[in-house]
């Protein structure tokens, strides 16, 4: 939780990635905590190789903003941006840098076509770990990247529009169709989580405050749908 308020909080982008570190770490262990699963441990081991690729994602981007601007806080980052002729190389670093920082996040949230880890985690892992993966880790990441799109990400704003909106309605057409056959639980609530962070994403993709308003109304029903679907299935266990 302090990883993920920190991270929310973040205005620098040092801050920002020693913040997702220390959340994400935190889910490595909530996903492995079960010593003597190996399916727990199998899960954990997947999710902290899988983590690592995204950060690298992330820190290539830092790398990326710190050439362009000589610093990592997001209102020097912004004014600078905003206001300096920048080449057309510059330019092009900089969306790439963009596109690379919302790709880590994309990843982090298990959004289409970064989700393939959420089905072989969330199956190893218990499943009151899958039910905190599933919304916890997705509100602050979410949080995360509406504040960079919305200050640093503002200059190239049609590119990652394009990323969310493809990434978002992909993500909601695969998990329609992947979750018909399903009979495992927990690959099913992972489904679930790809289907439902689409519309998250094309929320976020609106760019507009009825658009992020949206998103916070589909983030509080979601948790809540998944709570109690997670408190059925333990009262039916108790039952039989």
């Amino acid at each position: 939780s302090l990883g993920l308020i920190a991270l929310d909080k973040a205005s620098d982008l040092l801050l920002f990635y020693l913040s997702l570190e220390l959340a994400s770490f935190c889910f490595y262990i909530l996903s492995t905590y079960k010593s003597d699963s190996s399916y727990a441990t199998e899960a954990g081991l997947k999710y902290f190789l899988l983590g690592a690729l995204g950060s690298g994602f992330l820190l290539f981007s830092i790398v990326l903003f710190y050439a362009i601007g000589a610093t990592t806080n997001y209102q020097l980052l912004e004014s600078l941006l905003l206001g300096l002729e920048l080449s057309s190389g510059e330019v092009q670093m900089q969306r790439l840098a963009t596109i690379f920082l919302a790709t880590a996040l994309l990843f982090k949230v298990a959004s289409f076509p970064f989700h393939n880890w959420s089905l072989d985690v969330y199956e190893g892992a218990p499943i009151s770990s899958v039910v905190f993966l599933t919304t916890v880790p997705k509100i602050g990441f979410i949080v995360a990247l509406v504040n960079f799109l919305f200050s640093v990400g503002i200059p190239h704003y049609e590119t990652w529009q394009f990323l969310l909106l493809a990434s978002g309605t992909s993500s909601i057409v695969w998990g329609a169709f992947a979750g018909i056959k399903q009979k495992r639980l927990k690959r099913f609530f992972a489904i679930s989580g790809v289907v439902n962070i689409g519309f998250i994403v094309l929320g976020v993709a609106c760019g507009s405050l009825q658009g992020i308003t949206s998103v916070v109304f589909y983030l509080i029903s979601y948790v809540l749908t998944v709570v109690k679907c997670w408190r059925l299935l333990v009262e039916e266990r108790q039952i039989t």
